[in-house]
């Protein structure tokens, strides 16, 4: 991945569970790698187009919200929500904004 990069998933808790899934198979595993990640749910809540409840957007609703199309028989499939993940995060990405947003995922618990 080199070095200028950053994780993102749909939820903080997917981090969590990354951390803790790679140190429980081998706790001698360096995780420098989740040094810059981003929660895209949170990220994409400040986005006045997108409907929510709550300020935590369902990714069928950012996507809804967005006029991204997709196939309703699809969602929840890996592949198709991050498809669908990275449409959302082009249609909203603003530099300084998602800057903000990047934690280091290796202290999260």
């Amino acid at each position: 991945m080199g070095e200028d990069f950053v994780l993102m998933s749909w939820g903080v808790q997917d981090a969590a569970i990354l951390r803790e899934n790679c140190l429980y198979y081998n706790r001698d595993i360096s995780i420098n790698w989740l040094k810059r990640f981003a929660d895209l749910q949170n990220f994409v809540s400040e986005d006045k187009r997108i409907k929510c409840e709550q300020n935590q957007p369902g990714l069928k609703n950012a996507v809804i919200s967005l006029s991204i199309e997709y196939d309703e028989k699809t969602l929840h499939n890996a592949l198709v929500d991050a498809t669908l993940s990275g449409e959302v995060f082009v249609k909203t990405f603003d530099k300084e904004r998602f800057q903000k947003r990047i934690f280091d995922a290796r202290k999260v618990s």
